[in-house]
């Protein structure tokens, strides 16, 4: 029946199992970005709850990214191994539990031991529905979807501020995580019933071969990792999106509220709010800019253009100028829309390398990512150190404005790099699948 339909009765259908396949796998990934920032709206409760300070709180929660980081490269590996299906199901249940636990648990160290396996699981939410549009989609197609994946999961972490604590107030923090628990567990069951790894016949037109590479032709996942470490252009799409997060990681996710209280002497609520425009930069700008890469069948022209993008963001940040709300609001944007190049250095990758691979090259290209912060966070702390001006508040260390404007070079530094190891390094796909083995 399906070998007799014609190619344009069968694709709209295909087409629509597609959305609902990659949507449903996206379910993860919307549930990890709520369950990760959970800890940042009950941390006043946690700390008066099980009488902690600040630091050994940020050690507990500490372990999600950790557990997260190092399980990238292994989730990639088993999602080729087993396709995608199995792993959101026991990714999703395990995250499930490990939430009820947390909101069940009376000791601080079980919060940890939650906190890590929740962070281990949730490696598989942005993998698999990766590995899901690689079977339900052309490749021409994948930078826009990855997008609009990359929305779904900012749109998690918006729901996970402020309607989350709304939840918080109304019902206690046991309370809520019990039941986001109870959701997750839920959704891995509604996953287990209705979704599909891959349509019955996963030769894409622009991967004849990918049926036959579907088995890995008997290469064991030492072969396989050991492949995609030999291939010089995986590690300049790494570079890439190294530099596309790591402004990011530094700015958006740890010291912009700082920067900017200090910078334009907004209260820290205030500079919160600032930073929102960041993270709506990247909902609204990441599938924009899939969209013109996969119209335009050019991977590196959009990834330059946001390079360039966010070098000017960042430079304006840091040059000394009157800046009134509104022209920071539009540079949080800026900055927000120059993480527009992640998607597209997926898509890349992805071109890269055999379909066979897609799972664990993207893992590859995830880890490089989240480096940026493991890396650059720290390394700006560093800086703040070095250029400190000896001022103490409560004996503790102050940073002024002349610390954070120094420190922040490291901003534009990044774009700079990403900018030439694009231009001359990366080779350019024109949106189609190079690596056909």
């Amino acid at each position: 029946m399906h070998s007799s339909s014609t190619p344009k009765t069968s694709e709209i259908p295909l087409q629509i199992m597609g959305i609902l396949m990659v949507g449903l796998g996206t379910t993860f990934y919307v549930y990890e970005f709520f369950i990760r920032v959970i800890p940042s709206v009950i941390s006043v409760e946690l700390m008066h709850d099980f009488s902690l300070n600040a630091s050994v709180l940020g050690l507990l929660s500490s372990g999600f990214y950790y557990a997260y980081t190092f399980m990238q490269i292994p989730a990639g590996l088993l999602c080729d191994r087993y396709g995608p299906k199995i792993l959101l199901v026991i990714g999703l249940g395990l995250c499930g539990v490990a939430t009820l636990f947390f909101g069940l648990t009376e000791s601080s160290l079980m919060i940890g031991v939650c906190r890590t396996a929740a962070g281990a699981a949730s490696a598989f939410a942005f993998i698999c529905p990766l590995v899901l549009t690689t079977h339900w989609f052309p490749s021409r197609y994948f930078a826009l979807v990855t997008g609009i994946i990359q929305t779904m999961g900012s749109l998690g972490a918006i729901f996970g501020g402020r309607p989350l604590a709304i939840l918080v107030d109304a019902y206690g923090w046991r309370s809520t995580l019990i039941y986001s628990g109870y959701f997750g567990i839920i959704a891995g069951l509604i996953i287990f019933i209705f979704l599909q790894n891959k349509p019955e016949n996963d030769c894409t037109p622009d991967e004849p071969n990918a049926c036959m590479s579907d088995q890995h032709s008997g290469s064991t996942e030492y072969q396989r990792l050991l492949k995609i470490i030999k291939k010089p252009q995986n590690w300049h799409i790494a570079l890439t999106g190294f530099c596309c997060w790591g402004p990011i990681a530094v700015f958006a996710e740890l010291w912009g509220i700082q920067f900017i209280h200090h910078d334009l002497g907004l209260d820290v609520d205030l500079a919160a709010s600032q930073l929102l425009w960041v993270w709506l930069g990247i909902a609204v700008m990441s599938p924009v800019m899939g969209w013109w890469s996969d119209n335009i069948y050019s991977r590196k022209t959009p990834i330059l253009v946001c390079f360039a993008i966010g070098l000017l963001a960042t430079l304006m940040l840091i040059i000394p100028q009157k800046t009134s709300l509104l022209s920071l609001d539009i540079t949080m944007f800026l900055l927000g829309t120059s993480a527009g190049i992640q998607p597209i250095t997926f898509g890349l990758i992805r071109e890269q390398n055999s379909q066979s691979l897609a799972g664990t090259v993207i893992a590859f290209n995830n880890m490089a990512l989240i480096f940026g912060g493991v890396l650059l966070q720290p390394l700006f702390g560093f800086l703040l150190d070095l250029f400190w001006q000896g001022h103490l508040f409560n004996n503790i260390r102050d940073y002024g404005i002349y610390e954070y404007h120094h420190a922040m070079w490291i901003l534009p530094l990044c774009c700079i790099v990403g900018f030439i190891n694009t231009y001359f390094f990366i080779e350019e796909t024109h949106c189609k699948q190079v690596d056909l083995s």
